[in-house]
């Protein structure tokens, strides 16, 4: 047997073991602060799809979702991943790429990220997280904000 046929068993033999679990759905409860004096994104209410990876300790769930921002009246849709270590308390980590439907003079485009703690009773999750999010668009400057919120899932 060659020794590249071997480096390969090798490797799968001790890469982990990829297992996928059923879909994810996931409600959110946000407040923003800015501190510029543009508009305000103020509480958004949210919700986003995912499908969990399970690579050993660290699950990662790529998803996608849609936050309505009362302050603004602005819908975000969103695509990105969360990352979270552990089994019934999870610290993690978030980022989402944004889509802001358009507004005129509004965001065009923008990104998330931060931290989040969860807690799992299957098949719910409770959870917190932490995060900035900054919007741009050609006709207004960046903004970011300071975002915090509560999550609930609900694995299928």
């Amino acid at each position: 047997m060659s020794h590249i046929r071997m480096g390969v068993i090798a490797l799968f033999a001790l890469a982990p073991t990829l297992a996928v679990a059923g879909p994810v759905f996931d409600a959110r409860l946000d407040g923003a602060i800015s501190a510029d004096d543009g508009p305000q994104l103020g509480t958004g209410l949210g919700a986003r799809v995912g499908l969990p990876i399970d690579l050993g300790p660290i699950e990662v769930v790529p998803e996608a979702g849609t936050t309505f921002w009362m302050g603004d009246g602005l819908i975000v849709p969103d695509l990105g991943a969360r990352a979270r270590f552990g089994a019934a308390v999870q610290p993690g980590a978030y980022a989402h790429v944004l889509f802001p439907l358009p507004t005129p003079g509004g965001p065009t485009r923008g990104w998330d990220a931060g931290g989040s703690l969860d807690v799992t009773f299957l098949p719910v999750d409770l959870g917190v997280h932490a995060g900035a999010v900054t919007l741009s668009g050609p006709s207004m400057p960046s903004r970011t904000a300071l975002v915090g919120g509560l999550r609930v899932g609900l694995t299928f």
